[in-house]
């Protein structure tokens, strides 16, 4: 019985591996050839979701490999700490920034035209 149960899980785990790969698989070769940049905009309220958040994305974006993705986490009510381990992040990482509230209409305007 329970070799049964084990062949069955593993039988489940390898089907989603595959899944996962055919999915990875798919992507690269849907995507366009032209390493167009684009941006993941993460707005950051939460102190606890917000870590979570930034992780996520950089996992994402790592695992897909799509390197020509910049993250821009903008603080919308972050503590002192959170906001400084944030930008720690955000110096370890390439393409990522922090940017205030305050200042994300001016930087998104630079995007869009510069």
């Amino acid at each position: 019985m329970l070799e049964s149960l084990v062949a069955g899980l593993t039988l489940i785990f390898a089907l989603i591996g595959l899944l996962a790969i055919i999915y990875a698989g798919t992507l690269k070769l849907l995507s366009p050839k032209k390493n167009k940049e684009y941006y993941l905009v993460l707005p950051l309220d939460n102190e606890e979701e917000s870590i979570t958040k930034i992780c996520a994305a950089i996992e994402k974006r790592n695992l897909l490999g799509e390197t020509h993705c910049k993250i821009i986490a903008v603080d919308m009510g972050l503590s002192f700490e959170t906001f400084k381990y944030i930008e720690r992040m955000c110096l370890t990482n390439k393409n990522m920034e922090l940017i205030n509230k305050a200042d994300a209409p001016t930087f998104f305007e630079e995007l869009l035209h510069g």
